[in-house]
């Protein structure tokens, strides 16, 4: 319109254009600045030309705060990273000191690694209250002790053994022909049970005492009284009596170590059953010596004809507890 007889030709793309067509390409107009920073027109050289069209300048407000949000990010990413270093310099301090405890107290040239090593083998790993820390360090601070002596169980088995074998003998009975004055007379059996043995013996006729002879009766007699099933049963309850004997001063040379012997944490309830202990050794052997094992087998030894048991009661109350 302001130059009406202009007149050109373009050539774009291949295509050419004239002023008699109209153009349907956007046109970029540059001033005359830009072409001179740009365009060099003697060597027609010219410097990469950009063009942003609307898509690429909303892509471009995207980048943007895509970068707004990338350094948003990288700045909470910085701060958390100094918040692990820092956990971390913490966490090396905390096994350095629990090193430094163990080193000082328990084993030499013991490091950081080593505790650290330690806790990744922990099956359950939790955090101590301030009583059982300084209960371990209590432990740890111990000085090592001597391996203990076990306890002797010789005396105790051979008891037990003792009293298996009483309960059996004093539920025999031997069958013999009872004479009254004898049965309710033992020290008068006891006599006669000597003196019939050394009467056969010394074939003698007439009784030593009385200077009598005897009645052809009476030896037959004595002798079903104190037949060899009677002997025998005696015999295996003087047995028994004489390892009551052997027993009875083993268990009073029973001793038990000191407390001393034990680490610190064991020694107030190691105290306890000592003196329990003590007072069932005292139990024992007052049962050993006044009950039926000093009593009863002499009296059963000059009734034998009678069935004599250990009642429940009495295994329960007089012998189980003290062994």
């Amino acid at each position: 319109e302001e130059f009406p007889d202009l007149k050109y030709t373009i050539t774009c793309s291949g295509n050419n254009y004239s002023n008699t067509q109209a153009y349907d390409k956007n046109i970029h107009v540059f001033n005359q600045k830009y072409v001179a920073d740009n365009v060099n027109v003697v060597s027609g050289n010219i410097k990469p030309i950009f063009m942003l069209g609307k898509v690429n300048l909303d892509l471009l407000g995207i980048i943007q705060k895509d970068e707004e949000k990338l350094s948003d990010r990288r700045r909470a990413l910085g701060i958390k990273n100094q918040e692990l270093i820092n956990k971390q310099k913490g966490k090396n301090n905390s096994f350095t000191d629990v090193a430094r405890i163990i080193s000082g107290v328990l084993v030499r040239n013991y490091n950081k690694n080593n505790a650290e090593k330690a806790f990744d083998e922990l099956e359950s790993k939790k955090v101590l209250s301030q009583e059982l820390i300084q209960e371990h360090l209590t432990t740890l601070k111990q000085q090592e002790k001597q391996q203990l002596t076990p306890i002797e169980t010789t005396t105790t088995k051979a008891l037990k053994g003792i009293i298996n074998d009483s309960k059996n003998i004093l539920s025999k009975t031997v069958e013999i022909v009872v004479i009254d004055r004898l049965k309710n007379n033992p020290n008068i059996s006891k006599w006669v049970e000597e003196g019939i043995h050394l009467h056969k013996e010394t074939d003698l006729n007439n009784c030593e005492f009385c200077n009598q002879q005897l009645p052809v009766d009476r030896i037959p007699q004595l002798l079903s009284y104190f037949n060899d099933a009677d002997k025998s049963l005696k015999m295996d309850i003087e047995s028994l009596l004489e390892r009551t004997r052997i027993i009875y001063p083993l268990i009073s040379k029973l001793s038990f170590m000191d407390e001393a012997n034990l680490y610190d944490e064991f020694q107030e309830d190691y105290k306890e059953e000592v003196e329990n202990l003590k007072t069932y050794k005292a139990q024992l052997l007052d049962k050993v010596e006044m009950s039926g094992f000093t009593t009863l087998f002499p009296t059963f030894k000059n009734h034998t004809p009678k069935h004599i048991r250990l009642s429940d009661k009495q295994i329960r109350l007089q012998i189980i507890p003290i062994l």
